[in-house]
Formats: C-alpha cells, sequence, structure tokens
C-alpha cells in the first residue's frame, strides 16, 4: 500500500522512532519522468506488500513544505 503524505503531522510520525523504515518518492504532476516512475513505485510497493516497510508519495506541488526537510526543492 501507498501512502500519501499530506500534513506536518504525517511526515513527523514518519520521522519519529515509531515510524519505521520507508521509501519516499517526491514527485509532481507536472513532472514527467515522476509519472513515468509511478508504475514502477506501484509495483515495487505490491511486491513488498508484506514487507515492513512504508511506501509514501509526497507531491511536491502542493505539499512543498513536506519536501523541505529533505533538501528537495524541485523535481
Amino acid at each position: 500500500m501507498i501512502e500519501n503524505l499530506k500534513t506536518q503531522s504525517e511526515l513527523e510520525r514518519l520521522m519519529s522512532d515509531e515510524g519505521g523504515p520507508a521509501i519516499i518518492d517526491f514527485w509532481s504532476p507536472t513532472c514527467g519522468p515522476c509519472k513515468l516512475m509511478a508504475p514502477h513505485f506501484e509495483a515495487v510497493a505490491e511486491e513488498l506488500a508484506d514487507e515492513p516497510i512504508r511506501f509514501i508519495k509526497i507531491n511536491t506541488a502542493s505539499q512543498a513544505n513536506l519536501a523541505q526537510p529533505f533538501n528537495i526543492h524541485s523535481v
């Protein structure tokens, strides 16, 4: 399952000690390479659904503030 982070509190929970391992996809709806990678990200998330790892997507166009702690300024 892929989670879409939309709030600062969700990001804080992810980054806490209880957040666990995660792979984060920073994307934008206007980013061509992001669109091309999306099905592969989804396939890997599905393949590893039974593993203790979270798959997270952060839309940098609408939640740029959530990308800032990772020094993501553009995609």
